[in-house]
């Protein structure tokens, strides 16, 4: 479809009380901009990890705009070579470090 491969971002916090709808089969992700942050989901069904994938939150084709990271793509997902604006590094889990680009799934 026409959205595929696009991305739209939304800056959720506690003062705007807002939610954001992801409908079934869309890929989603998120970057904590303060500590202490809680992430509610409400699905449509139960979990399942065989549901579950991974694409690379730094694929340049993808080019998502993440909120306060600054870094340049080094050819993986890893978090290496990006930071936060105080020069805290990259906080990933080893299944998003090592996720593929989109197009190679």
């Amino acid at each position: 479809g026409p959205t595929f491969g696009r991305w739209h971002g939304e800056l959720l916090t506690e003062e705007r009380g807002r939610m954001f709808f992801l409908p079934a089969g869309f890929a989603h992700g998120f970057v904590a901009l303060t500590d202490g942050v809680e992430l509610l989901y409400q699905c449509t069904d139960y979990y399942d990890p065989s549901d579950e994938g991974n694409l690379a939150w730094n694929d340049p084709d993808l080019a998502i705009v993440w909120p306060g990271v600054a870094g340049k793509y080094r050819g993986t997902a890893a978090g290496e070579g990006y930071a936060l604006p105080d020069g805290t590094g990259l906080i990933l889990s080893e299944k998003d470090a090592r996720a593929p680009r989109w197009r190679e799934l």
